[in-house]
């Protein structure tokens, strides 16, 4: 094409669509330019330039062990919560009459909270990891504070006055919310140093 155009007088000859042509370089003389994706493919959900998320590290192995020690504190406090709190000659009195309700919610909320820790994978929100530890604190504190209320105190019972003991349900109460503030406490570290 060029070669029409140097015969025929110059570019001024030529139409605009053949001066185009003329001046063009050929497809094959035209490299193409890298393809850089917007998302890096090999790492789902990551951009380029940015670092994808670390994978949380491996849990350790007393990790399973503290959960299920959770678990089955969370299970003797409501256990303990509907056993005698105080006895008297052969008679008991429910800790569900007093304040076996507030630690059997806080068992149950203890339970929810490991239970949703457990099936994340150990990952936690919201600081969910601290509700079983202070739940258990609770527990303990509720229990000690009625067995002291309970133990040595004398009622009257048919025109005689009869002393009250601490029952099992309460001393399983004390000892599994023990047992639930210490294995909650080593799981909430566990995760949070994830």
């Amino acid at each position: 094409m060029a070669d029409q155009a140097s015969e025929r007088g110059g570019d001024a000859d030529l139409s605009p669509v053949e001066r185009w042509l003329a001046n063009s370089k050929p497809i094959e003389a035209y490299e193409p330019k890298p393809f850089v994706p917007l998302v890096d493919v090999t790492v789902p959900g990551s951009f380029v330039g940015v670092r994808p998320l670390r994978p949380p590290a491996p849990l350790p192995v007393n990790y399973k062990p503290n959960v299920l020690a959770g678990f089955v504190a969370c299970l003797a406090i409501v256990v303990g919560s509907l056993g005698p709190w105080a006895t008297s000659l052969s008679f008991g009195v429910a800790g569900t009459e007093g304040d076996g309700v507030i630690s059997l919610v806080l068992a149950a909320v203890a339970a929810a909270a490991l239970f949703a820790i457990h099936a994340r994978g150990g990952l936690t929100k919201f600081g969910d990891r601290w509700l079983a530890p202070v739940a258990g604190v609770l527990v303990l504190g509720i229990g000690v504070i009625d067995a002291i209320e309970v133990n040595g105190n004398e009622v009257e019972f048919m025109n005689t006055m009869v002393s009250t003991g601490i029952g099992w349900g309460l001393w399983v109460v004390i000892l599994a919310g023990a047992a639930l503030s210490a294995s909650s406490w080593v799981v909430a570290r566990i995760v949070g140093n994830r």
